[in-house]
């Protein structure tokens, strides 16, 4: 083991292969909740972070309270996600957050121009504020948000950058 951590490719590689199943499957299903969560809070133009995100405190924020209430709700979400998940991936951390919205908002900016045939570079850069752009954009095209699948959103949040848990 300590041999394959002196080696970059291996070591990854090996840690990525053996990957249980158990565990690719409590990941899918906490980034799965994670993106349930981010598609509400969307959806209806919420704040996602609170001003103190603390265990104990009573205003967490409205993804970590709309999580934590969706773990309640669903027995398989409540067994992997925040308590109950390895502490690097809980998927609560303010960047993930953010590229979970950029994750969403791309695949529905995708969905909506493949409908019209109208995918140009040049208006990909005229975008400004990216977060703020990818809110709007998944909040005014609510119908084609809401037809997206999680899998193709956890397809864009997994190839966006390299993920300590990986589920391809």
């Amino acid at each position: 083991m300590c041999e394959n951590l002196m080696n970059e490719k291996p070591s990854i590689r090996s840690v990525l292969d053996k990957q249980s199943r158990k565990e690719k499957s409590d990941y899918r299903t906490r980034l799965n909740a994670s993106i349930d969560c981010t598609r509400l809070l969307l959806s209806k133009g919420m704040a996602f972070r609170g001003h103190n995100e603390h265990e104990f405190s009573r205003n967490k924020g409205n993804f970590i309270e709309v999580l934590e209430w969706y773990s309640t709700q669903v027995d398989k979400v409540a067994h992997v996600m925040l308590k109950n998940a390895p502490k690097n991936l809980k998927l609560t951390f303010p960047e993930i957050q953010k590229d979970i919205v950029k994750a969403v908002a791309t695949a529905t900016v995708e969905r909506a121009f493949s409908a019209i045939n109208f995918i140009e570079n040049d208006l990909r850069n005229k975008m400004g504020d990216d977060f703020l752009n990818d809110c709007m954009v998944t909040y005014i095209e609510k119908d084609v948000f809401a037809s997206l699948s999680n899998d193709g959103i956890m397809r864009r949040f997994q190839n966006m950058k390299s993920r300590r848990q990986q589920l391809y």
